[in-house]
């Protein structure tokens, strides 16, 4: 401590009784008869009256428990009466003083006092108490006292106390039988599939309906011979998850169709049941997520058809758990390539309850709610499905991105709108009533449809949909007679966001509309109406701005318009080809555009390729606006769509500009300068994955649900009941999967779970050789098409040996052998063939659990060991 004297001036401010308390509370807990505080302040020792009587008793409480206190007091001398009757009353002394001789020697003077004191009789009691909370926090609490214990019989025996100790677990291998089991199958370890970093975690929680066990962590930067994203890594979640519903009041349909009794509205006419029924789960990328190092939620990843074991069946969304069971399997998520500071899995599930694993580290951020609606009847869109709407909320950005190339920045900030638009989110039930899959695109099916007093603005689901939970964005197979519970985000211009708006569905007979909020109607203002053959034309405002939009710059013609579709069983598109806006001289007497003068405009065109000197096409903005009309939008049949088309004016000569169409007779309206609702004017965010990521996953996607397919036509049946795409005619069909020829194989594969089960099922096959003149691993026959056809050769062998070695969680490695003329020879009699042309075999490496080298050779399926008079291992030659 340095103290300068003489400079120290008393200002007042000083929390005295907080600090005190604070020191008093400190001492009292630690269990010692040697007990100091020195207390140091530039302040006067007074308190309000309110705390009097509480300091006072402070006062006395330190002196009950014999803590040795010092007063001291630095710049403060006219106040030394309070320093003395603290002292008093705490049984201590005081000095109010900035002599730094004088200083040291009460000091000292304290700290001789406390160190001559008598030797203790009493004994340090201490209790400590740890637990880990449902956040996945770890909470220590504990205490100590010193109390007199009786005295125990003295003993000989020495005991020395261990100031550390540790214990030894079990080798968590990277790659073994149970990451071979769950996640890498039979491709081959740090190739097919690289494994960074694996850990146990055996978590467990549960919801009314479901106990989910979260078993292990498996990090990967290669599955399955897919490369993570940039930036990104694969993270596995080995789990089980298990039924535990109890009996309850299900209704049941005629067309078999069941779901609980306390889902339901009135009106729907079933039987009602007391029973147990199964658990399932729509679609798991949108129920299940992961928040990792509570920066963000990731969803459930399609990769998770990759691993070996997926909770979900290959190609299929929906999980279902039967009365009582138990399934064991794999979820996988994109996360980003940081370390793991905390991670925690989430199962969103609004009828039974949601679940929150904490799997590593404490997990701070909730789940995602929103505001319910008030309770209103589901809409009856087709005798199809059923749509309940059930709240609606505004956000202003997506926590976490989860999204492929996202920067560090944009995931700390998560996903925000474009430039004056928020988020609103739409939640609801989703509720088929056929006896079939229906197949469901929500972004050609789905969009917000906001009402004005002159037609609708179409706002489509967002693609960012899929960064919510139970975001419903991906096409789906909804399954027979299921309860679905779905969101959608939507982008909307801050002007519009309380505006009367509905959920508008396109269907093929005829557009359904469920409504989600009530609100303000939006006016038109200038209400110019022009015809054509099949679309009518209403302006509502045409205005030129000079003030730009958003971060845009310059001058722009805003056309507000609205497009009624005549009924005629068509829809209407290319709304914004049909518009322009022209010079007045442009339009000769003949009604139509005439070209003159030049057209030359430097880089103004940019923006609209197509506008010259007298013509301006739409400007490339449009599309980016969240109500721009562009080529893609569509008028539904027999609706009224409402839009934006903009115009870039070129910085030059005023000149007086006028929309004009072709299509409409009589269009050459002028454009007046003034302002326009910039409310209106919402940009759409930039939301794009990587594409070159998403090919190579769809890729192997395809292969992993065709070869589970062939693999277990049994679960054929998933499909039995048709497939009715939602906008088409129902059509009635069912899918007869036929087993491939190789299903034999397959079976027997299977049944191999030992290296010596692998070697006996090997040695019965027949040895056929190849001509020598392809490598020694370059395989025609599969283990399946081997196993059911009884033969192979000696590459086929070695690609057996690989995959069953895999799967049983060994490491093998790809050896090449040299072989003798003795090796030629035992070749000649096991294969019958007289004229064998190979100089080299393949051969296999593995350590096995007992940490044994072996090299396996091929087609002879034993030791090199053995072999050393046939063949010999070349240092200089490997696969």
């Amino acid at each position: 401590m340095t103290i300068f004297q003489g400079r120290l001036e008393a200002l007042g401010g000083t929390e005295i009784t907080g600090s005190v308390l604070a020191s008093y509370k400190t001492l009292k807990e630690i269990p010692s008869t040697k007990k100091v505080l020195i207390y140091i302040t530039d302040a006067a020792l007074e308190t309000t009256a309110s705390d009097n009587d509480f300091f006072l008793e402070l006062l006395s409480d330190i002196k009950k428990d014999e803590i040795n206190v010092l007063w001291v007091g630095l710049g403060i001398e006219d106040e030394i009466e309070d320093f003395r009757l603290a002292a008093e009353l705490s049984g201590g002394e005081y000095v109010v003083t900035e002599d730094i001789k004088l200083l040291s020697e009460c000091f000292n003077r304290v700290l001789r006092e406390v160190e001559n004191r008598p030797q203790s009789g009493l004994s340090n009691l201490f209790i400590g108490i740890e637990k880990i909370t449902d956040t996945g926090a770890r909470e220590s609490y504990s205490t100590s006292k010193l109390v007199e214990l009786s005295a125990v019989k003295k003993s000989d025996e020495v005991v020395v106390a261990e100031t550390i100790k540790y214990t030894t677990g079990k080798i968590l291998r990277q790659y073994d039988a149970n990451t071979a089991d769950y996640i890498s199958g039979c491709g081959v370890p740090a190739q097919d599939t690289i494994i960074t970093k694996r850990m146990e975690v055996d978590k467990k929680r549960s919801n009314e309906a479901a106990e989910i066990n979260a078993e292990g962590i498996v990090f990967m930067k290669r599955l399955n011979g897919v490369d993570a994203p940039s930036n990104y890594r694969f993270m596995a979640v080995t789990m089980e998850m298990k039924n535990i519903l109890e009996r309850q009041e299900v209704t049941v349909y005629p067309d078999g169709s069941s779901h609980p009794s306390s889902w339901l509205s009135g009106g729907a006419k079933g039987e009602t049941q007391f029973i147990k029924i199964p658990y399932m789960i729509p679609d798991f990328l949108s129920h299940f997520s992961l928040s990792y190092n509570n920066e963000g939620s990731y969803p459930g990843s399609m990769a998770t058809w990759l691993v070996e074991k997926p909770l979900a069946v290959p190609g299929d969304n929906s999980i279902t758990v039967m009365p009582d069971e138990s399934i064991p399997g794999t979820l996988v998520f994109l996360v980003p390539d940081t370390p793991m500071e905390q991670s925690s899995l989430h199962f969103y599930d609004i009828n039974y309850g949601h679940i929150d694993i904490p799997l590593v580290g404490e997990m701070k951020k909730k789940g995602f709610d929103i505001k319910s609606l008030p309770k209103q009847e589901p809409a009856k869109l087709t005798d199809t499905f059923a749509l309940e709407i059930t709240a609606c909320e505004e956000i202003f950005k997506i926590p976490g991105t989860g999204r492929d190339g996202a920067t560090d920045v944009e995931a700390d900030k998560g996903l925000l709108p474009g430039a004056g638009a928020v988020f609103k989110v739409v939640e609801g039930n989703f509720t088929s009533q056929m006896q079939a899959l229906l197949n469901i695109d929500p972004l050609e099916r789905f969009s917000l449809r906001i009402n004005t007093a002159s037609g609708d603005f179409y706002i489509p689901v967002n693609p960012a949909t899929n960064l919510i939970p139970a975001g419903f964005v991906n096409p789906r197979m909804i399954s027979p007679g299921s309860f679905n519970k779905v969101r959608w985000l939507f982008e909307v211009p801050e002007g519009l966001k309380y505006s009367a708006s509905e959920i508008f569905v396109d269907l093929r007979e005829e557009d359904k509309t469920a409504p989600v909020s009530k609100g303000e109607i939006l006016p038109g203002s200038l209400n110019a109406n022009y015809k054509s053959e099949v679309i009518n034309l209403t302006v509502n405002n045409l205005v030129k701005i000079s003030d730009g939009i958003n971060e845009y710059f310059g001058d722009y013609i805003i056309a507000d318009i609205t497009i009624h579709d005549k009924k005629d069983n068509f829809s209407s598109t290319g709304i914004a080809g049909l518009f322009s806006v022209v010079s007045e001289d442009s339009v000769g007497e003949s009604g139509f555009y005439e070209e003159s003068g030049s057209v030359g405009l430097g880089n103004f065109a940019q923006g609209g390729g197509g506008s010259t000197s007298n013509k301006l096409v739409p400007y490339r903005l449009t599309e980016q606006m969240i109500l721009g009309y562009t080529d893609d939008s569509v008028v539904y049949d027999g609706t009224s769509r409402r839009g934006i088309i903009l115009f870039q004016v070129p910085d030059e000569e005023e000149k007086e500009w006028y929309l004009y169409s072709e299509v409409f007779e009589g269009l050459k309206l002028k454009a007046t300068s003034g302002t326009y609702n910039k409310g209106l004017l919402a940009e759409k965010v930039y939301f794009e994955t990587d594409n070159t990521f998403t090919q190579n996953l769809t890729a192997a996607i395809s292969l992993a649900v065709e070869k589970y397919r062939l693999h277990h036509p049994e679960k054929g049946e998933q499909l039995a009941n048709g497939n009715i795409p939602l906008g088409e005619p129902a059509v009635d069909k069912q899918e007869i999967p036929v087993p491939t020829i190789s299903l034999y194989g397959a079976q027997l594969f299977k049944e191999i779970v030992s290296v010596d089960g692998m070697i006996k099922s090997m040695k019965q096959l027949r040895y056929i050789p190849s001509t020598g003149s392809y490598g020694p691993f370059n395989h025609s026959f599969s283990k399946e098409a081997m196993m059911t056809q009884g033969f192979g050769m000696e590459q086929d062998y070695a690609n057996m040996v690989v995959e069953v070695l895999s799967r049983l969680g060994y490491h093998p490695k790809l050896k090449i052998v040299k072989l003798t003329d003795r090796g030629r020879e035992e070749l000649r009699k096991m294969s019958g063939v007289k004229e064998i042309a190979l100089y080299y075999l393949p051969a296999v490496s593995y350590v096995d659990n007992d940490n044994n080298y072996h090299v396996l050779v091929m087609p002879f399926m034993e030791e090199l060991e053995v072999l050393k008079r046939s063949c010999r291992l070349d240092k200089g030659l490997f696969a």
